[in-house]
């Protein structure tokens, strides 16, 4: 039988398991330890032996399973893999691997700069491509303004430290993600926090269509009430609007006209930036806030995050446990 034709069998229908199945079995009969790999992750559930067993395979063969893939995954970058198939890798890429029918079971993608146009983003074989992370802005025009649709639901770009630097070409296309069709999730990388209030962020088009628009960035803090302002003018707005800052994740909602922040805090610098934030507003500037933490905050912190909320007179609060009263 042909090894190559049950390949693009798999290839063909990446979210089916049946094609997979067929093809350890041929790869076994050969003797090719991948079809002994793909059989082990098709399992369910798995014994631990068998996760040994596949981390062995994997460590010994990672070059001969990845085929044409082999070249732009980054060999000591977090991988993973499902059903037997490549599923996430950061990859460098040079445009010399747009006709590799090995894309097909790919759904995340680290892409690292490489200087060159990253052609295989468009690349008609990336069926299962979901999410774009880390990208830098040379994917841009490959990506936003493809001959083709891009089945991509979520991006991630990295640009200058200010948004108002980032280039006029560049923001066009993200404005109008005219390939994009799924997009949903936008999230624009950078460094100064005021640079959220840049003009062209708030005109891009594809506003319209985000669950959710977000800005990351190891900033210290968010100009909370400049931010408002601007959100509460929009005539089209995303859905929800995330900052990831430092210590800190906070999340507006257009359904509620951006009155309630839901936040998620890293102790202990998170709580002192949303402390700092929330004392840098107007008394009405919510209706509503709930702060989670990822671990109980000390008791001190739990009392000065209540003063800020009792200032702003909110309609709903909620903070997160104390490690003292969690020890009670």
């Amino acid at each position: 039988m042909d090894v190559e034709a049950l390949y693009a069998a798999v290839f063909a229908a990446p979210a089916d398991d049946g094609p997979r199945l067929v093809l350890a079995d041929a790869l076994q009969e050969r003797g090719d330890p991948r079809g002994e790999f793909i059989s082990l992750q098709l399992q369910s559930p798995r014994a631990q032996r068998s996760e040994r067993r596949m981390q062995k395979l994997l460590e010994r063969h990672r070059g001969s399973f990845l085929r044409r893939l082999q070249p732009v995954v980054m060999p000591d970058s977090a991988q993973r893999w499902d059903r037997g198939f490549l599923s996430e890798a950061a990859v460098v890429l040079h445009g010399e691997q747009v006709d590799a029918p090995d894309w097909a079971t790919v759904r995340k993608l680290d892409v690292l700069f490489s200087g060159t146009p990253p052609l295989e983003l468009a690349s008609p074989h990336l069926r299962s491509l979901q999410e774009i992370s880390n990208a830098p802005l040379e994917v841009v025009p490959v990506l936003f303004a493809a001959d083709r649709p891009v089945s991509v639901e979520a991006v991630t770009l990295q640009g200058p430290v200010e948004l108002q630097a980032w280039p006029s070409p560049e923001v066009e296309l993200i404005g109008r993600a005219r390939s994009l069709p799924s997009l949903s999730r936008l999230t624009l990388r950078y460094q100064a926090p005021m640079s959220a209030l840049a003009e062209w962020v708030w005109r891009m088009p594809v506003l319209e269509r985000l669950k959710s628009l977000e800005f990351a960035g190891a900033f210290r803090g968010v100009p909370l009430e400049p931010l408002l302002s601007v959100l509460r003018q929009l005539d089209t707005a995303p859905a929800a609007v995330v900052f990831h800052a430092s210590g800190v994740k906070l999340r507006l909602k257009r359904d509620d006209g951006f009155r309630s922040l839901v936040v998620e805090l890293e102790p202990f610098s998170g709580v002192v930036w949303l402390d700092s934030m929330l004392w840098s507003i107007p008394p009405d500037s919510f209706d509503e806030v709930l702060i989670t933490a990822t671990q109980p905050l000390e008791v001190a912190h739990v009392a000065m995050l209540k003063r800020a909320l009792k200032r702003l007179k909110l309609r709903s609060s909620s903070l997160p446990a104390s490690s003292h009263s969690r020890m009670k």
